[in-house]
This record gives C-alpha cells, structure tokens and sequence, in this order.
C-alpha cells in the first residue's frame, strides 16, 4: 500500500513537471502550500515561489533524504506558523527535487 502511495505521488510530479519552463536551480524563497509522507524516506511539499520571478507557483516537490521527517517537520511549521521558508530545490528535474528546507521568520 505505501508503495502504491509513492508510486501515486511520483507519477502526479511527472505529470506537473512538463508544464515547467527552463530556469536555473538554486536557493528560493518559498510559502509551503501542502505537504506530506509519500514512503519512509520520501516527502512531498507543494511550494510557491515568493520572490518577483514567480519562478514557480503551486508546484509539487520531492524530496529523497534520510532527513525527510525533518524536512516534513519544517514544512507542517512553516503551514503552522504561515511562515515562508527557504528550499534549496531544482524545479527543472522530472521529478522536480527539493534538497534543503529552512524555516525563515
């Protein structure tokens, strides 16, 4: 059943990814939409780009990471608190990446 979940969450980031345009990856700051568990060391989070760019809005991520918990954690706070937080993600990469998620205040 998880599996199936993953295999679920990966697909729907497939299909998100090819409405993408080329940008560069790198660090952004970002408001955390939704987020969630995809597998054990799989977490999701839907993230908008907060600076002019706009260099992504209401997109879908995953991350890979024996700190996937962690990253969690700071997604449901950031939601929580309505903080933004600052992702290091590459939103060109199928499926797009996150790497790194900071709360800011």
């Amino acid at each position: 059943m998880k599996r199936t979940g993953m295999i679920l969450a990966v697909a729907l980031l497939v299909g998100m990814s090819w409405t993408s345009t080329a940008r560069a990856a790198g660090w952004f700051t970002c408001e955390v939409i939704a987020a969630g568990m995809a597998g054990t060391d799989v977490v999701i989070v839907r993230l908008t780009d907060l600076k002019n760019s706009r260099a992504f809005t209401n997109q879908w991520f995953l991350g890979v990471s024996p700190i996937a918990k962690e990253m969690l954690a700071v997604a449901l706070t950031a939601i929580a608190l309505g903080n933004p937080t600052k992702c290091r993600v590459d939103p060109d990469v199928d499926p797009r990446r996150l790497y790194k998620l900071y709360l800011k205040k």
